[in-house]
C-alpha cells in the first residue's frame, strides 16, 4: 500500500514540476518571439521545420537583409540548449 501511494504521489509531484517549467517556458518563448520584428516573425512562421537549427535561422536572416549576418550575436541559452 505504501509503495502503491509512493509512486502516486511521486507521479503527481512529478508532473506538478514538469507543468510549472513547461508553462514557464512558453511565457518566455512567447515574449521572445514578440520581441523580433514583424518580417523576421513572418520568415521563421513559413519555414516548415519544428525546429530552426542555428544555419537555417543565419540563412532566414541573410535572405531577409539581403547579405551577410554576423552570427556570434545569436549565441546563448534558448529553449534549455545553447547554439
Amino acid at each position: 500500500m505504501e509503495l502503491i501511494l509512493g509512486v502516486i504521489l511521486g507521479a503527481i509531484g512529478s508532473w506538478l514540476i514538469s507543468h510549472r517549467y513547461y508553462t514557464k517556458g512558453s511565457k518566455e518563448q512567447i515574449a521572445l518571439f514578440n520581441k523580433l520584428s514583424a518580417d523576421v516573425r513572418t520568415a521563421i512562421l513559413r519555414n516548415p521545420s519544428d525546429v530552426i537549427r542555428h544555419e537555417e535561422l543565419v540563412a532566414i536572416l541573410e535572405e531577409l537583409k539581403n547579405g551577410p549576418v554576423d552570427a556570434k550575436r545569436l549565441t546563448g541559452p534558448i529553449d534549455g540548449g545553447t547554439w
